[in-house]
C-alpha cells in the first residue's frame, strides 16, 4: 500500500499511473483526493509471478513519468 500526497504528486499524475498498471494489477485507490490517496496494487493472475515489490517499483516509475505530463498544481 502507497499513501500518495494529491498535492506534491497531483491528483492526475496519480490517476494517470494507476490506469496504466491495470493491465498487470487490480488497482484499488482510497482515500481524500484533495490531500491523500492510498493505492494498493494486487497482482492480476494468469500473467506470470510479479511481486509486489515488482508492482510497486513500477507504479512509482510511471508516476515519475505521469508528473511530467500532469505538473502538480503550486
Amino acid at each position: 500500500c502507497l499513501q500518495l500526497s494529491v498535492k506534491q504528486e497531483g491528483l492526475e499524475a496519480i490517476l494517470g499511473a494507476a490506469f496504466f498498471m491495470t493491465d498487470h494489477a487490480f488497482v484499488m485507490l482510497a482515500g481524500d483526493r484533495a490531500r491523500f490517496l492510498r493505492v494498493r496494487l494486487r497482482p492480476k493472475t494468469g500473467g506470470g509471478k510479479i511481486t509486489l515489490a515488482a508492482l510497486a517499483d513500477s507504479f512509482k516509475a510511471e508516476l515519475a513519468k505521469q508528473r511530467l505530463r500532469w505538473p502538480a498544481s503550486p
